[in-house]
Order: C-alpha cells, then structure tokens, then sequence
C-alpha cells in the first residue's frame, strides 16, 4: 500500500474519495509520437494513425465524467505528451473546471515559459529519468538531449520549488541492465529535493521486446530487488490503496475513442466514447474491474492469469448505440 507521503499531487486522495466517487481518474491518450527512442519502450510503433478524437470531445468528455466525480486527468499514453498541440489547450480546460492535471514527460520540450504555464495551472509532473550519466541517459534514450533535459529539469525545481511543503513531482526510471547503478544516484537526488521515485523495471512488450536479450540478458530478478531498494511506490500510478489509480478508480480513453483498462493494454477494449454513452462506459468499466483485491498493476495480473481478463471484458462488452456524447 502506498503511504500518503509518497503520492504527489493528483494522487494524494483519501480511502473516502475512491468509494464515494465512481471516477476519479480520467487517462486520456494524446500521441504515440515522441521525440525519444528508448530502448526499453513497450510501444509497438512511434506514429500516430486513425482518426483521434476532436479537442472539443476531449473536452466534453472531460466535463460528463466530472459528474461522476472526476478530479485528476492524466496525460501519459504511449508516446510524449508535450508533443500533441492540444494539451495546453485541455490543461487550461481542466484548470477552470477545478481538475488537476498529471503530465507525464521526459521535459525534452520544455522551457521556462511553459514550466510557468504548467505550475500556475494546477499540474502535477511524473518526469522521466533513466539516468544521471550523460553518456547512459542518451544511450537509453537513442537522443542526445541530456544537457538539455538537466536545464529544464533546474528551472522545474527552481519554479515548483519546495516539495518537501507540497509533492508535485515525481521522478520515473525505468530500470534495465545498462542503468541498474543509477537509481542510488536518482535517490539521492531525490531525497535532496523532496521528490516522489518510482523505480521499476522494463516490460517485455512492444519493441522492448525485440531487444530483450540486450536490454536484460540476465533477466530481471536482480533488477526488481535494486528497485525494490529505492523505489517510494510500485509504480507511478500507485494510490492510497495500493492499487493502480487508472485501473482501479478510473477511465483510460486512447486517442481513437476506445476506453480500456491501462494506457499499455491497447488490445483490451471494452467501449469507445464515439459509440457509448459515458453511463454504459462506467458501468462496464465497474463490472469488468469488481475485484476485491484490486491488483497493483493490471498488466502484470493479465500476464499472471493467462488471459482470465480478457474472458471478462467478452462477458461485460457493451454494443454501441447511436446515442453519441
């Protein structure tokens, strides 16, 4: 379970709050475009394809599940936020309607002027480091961004300043064989600065998958008890209740419309905002999800159980209608 002092903002609610809102959270997929090429990276392509939902959607979407208690949107998905030119748009929607944002970011993008932007309107940053050694970072990464990111990362600090009094940021690392000694360094880092570190290790999917043998020819025993040895929290979407805050509490929307379980599992839908009502979406949602020990992460559950999830969603899949949101 994860305790209060290691969630930051956006992730901080009560027991109460979960049990008297049917959603909390909202994850709403913006891009799998990014300009990182991590090795590690559980995405299967770097582009988008489809056709996305409309900014106004987004926004009406934003706006129906505050009705059933929305108070956090999450902008993480497959690829980088700050890329898609509709996030400051939606940021500054979920400002006037009282929602915190959590924007999940490797800050690459960044500058002074947009870290302004973020802190004055209420949002919360899981941020992306691997590593503290240039040439490690901008390996894993396939970037040469490095002296760049330590520049936003110095005005982030500067400008959210002290965590200690209210936690806004969170550090991610992803931990793989090439890394497994920086996260003594990123503790460090953190512990100084007052920042939340989440350490985990790689998933084997997507195009990690393909590198597997490279990234962790030992496997991964070593690794999680190196993470288990620094880590706040078992993953960054940890709640109160030790559970995954998106799975458990809310609604994952991907850019087509489709609503699944977790922003990682795109095969699993169980709706699509285009086609069912925001009613029909929570009410499945809550049949499919009605454990009564709610896993801490639904990706490695479905690995576990060989399946049993996928059976589930089948029972409880909705038809479309043509009432439209």
């Amino acid at each position: 379970m994860e305790v209060a002092n290691s969630l930051i903002k956006g992730f901080h609610y009560s027991e109460k709050t979960y049990f008297d809102n049917p959603v909390t959270y909202l994850s709403c997929d913006l891009t799998k475009a990014c300009n990182y090429r991590c090795i590690y990276c559980g995405n299967a392509m770097h582009g988008d394809k489809g056709k996305e939902l409309s900014t106004e959607r987004k926004k009406k979407l934003i706006c129906d599940l505050k009705k059933y208690g929305l108070k956090t949107v999450l902008f993480a998905g497959e690829g980088e936020p700050t890329i898609d030119p509709d996030l400051y748009l939606l940021i500054e929607h979920n400002y006037k309607l009282g929602i915190t944002t959590i924007l999940y970011s490797n800050i690459a993008l960044l500058n002074k002027r947009i870290i302004e932007f973020l802190y004055n309107h209420d949002v919360s940053l899981v941020v992306k480091i691997d590593a503290l050694d240039e040439t490690i970072y901008n390996k894993i990464t396939g970037s040469k961004e490095f002296v760049l990111f330590e520049e936003n990362f110095e005005n982030l600090l500067s400008i959210y300043g002290d965590q200690f009094k209210e936690k806004r940021i969170e550090i991610s690392t992803v931990l793989i064989e090439s890394n497994k000694k920086e996260p003594e360094k990123i503790r460090k880092l953190c512990d100084k600065y007052g920042l939340i570190y989440c350490c985990k290790t790689a998933g084997k999917k997507g195009m990690a998958e393909k590198r597997w043998k490279e990234i962790c020819p030992n496997g991964t025993a070593e690794l999680e008890k190196i993470a288990k040895k620094y880590t706040d929290k078992y993953q960054t979407t940890g709640t109160i209740l030790g559970d995954c805050a998106i799975a458990g509490h809310g609604i994952a929307v991907l850019k087509s419309g489709e609503c699944v379980l977790c922003p990682s599992l795109t095969d699993y839908v169980y709706a699509n905002v285009k086609t069912n009502t925001i009613k029909e979406i929570v009410s499945t949602k809550t049949k499919i999800y009605n454990f009564s020990n709610k896993p801490a992460c639904i990706a490695k559950y479905i690995q576990n159980t060989g399946g049993r999830l996928e059976s589930l969603l089948e029972k409880h899949r909705v038809s479309p209608n043509e009432q439209k949101i």
